[in-house]
């Protein structure tokens, strides 16, 4: 990972990898059949060490916002910092970062398909629709986060973003959501789900 940020992953060759780690070529080619498995390997060994640290804080029919679980992303992204930067460098023709992205779908699907369960108000949008919009905006801020080092801490982070997930975007910049609308003419295409067809 380190070879990775230094140089970037292309021009990253099994050498300089067992000439860092001061091994033999035979014992890499032993475990790993390029640098390419190995990378995958190394972000599976995380997904599954993130995993560990938040199912027992995912909460089970729950409608209380659960802080903890974001939070729990932020420090594990800053105790593996390099890991991440590297991750989510687009390493691997994007590999590793779509597959941090999978895990964060997945965990978000059942988070939210818990607090789905748990009201008997109609839902307003697919769940999977939902999962991956906040994946996709988490994994872009914890990417800002930890590459432009803005003067944030974790429990920083965790505060904004779920804030910004209660409350949104309008809420965020100061705006009243409940006296914002969309445009007419947005509202009357046929090609919004729900809305009604345009006159012929």
């Amino acid at each position: 990972m380190d070879l990775i940020l230094e140089i970037g992953y292309d021009k990253v060759t099994v050498d300089d990898i067992t000439q860092r780690a001061d091994l033999a070529r035979a014992t890499f080619y032993a475990h790993y059949r390029d640098k390419g498995e190995l990378l995958t390997a190394m972000i599976e060994e995380l997904a599954r060490d993130l995993m560990s640290r938040i199912q027992p804080l995912v909460p089970i029919g729950s409608d209380v916002m659960q802080g903890v679980v974001i939070g729990e992303l932020f420090r594990h992204a800053q105790e593996h910092r390099n890991l991440y930067r590297a991750a989510l460098s687009g390493a691997g023709n994007g590999s590793a970062r779509r597959a941090y992205f999978e895990t964060l779908v997945i965990t978000a699907v059942s988070v939210f398909a818990e607090w789905r369960a748990s009201t008997d108000a109609p839902a307003r949008l697919p769940v999977d629709f939902l999962a991956r919009a906040w994946a996709g905006a988490h994994l872009v801020l914890v990417e800002w986060w930890l590459t432009d080092r803005p003067n944030y801490t974790a429990i920083e982070m965790t505060h904004l973003e779920v804030e910004f997930m209660l409350r949104g975007i309008a809420w965020g910049i100061g705006l009243s959501p409940n006296k914002m609308s969309l445009d007419k003419d947005f509202l009357s295409s046929s090609e919004v789900p729900g809305a009604p067809p345009t006159a012929s």
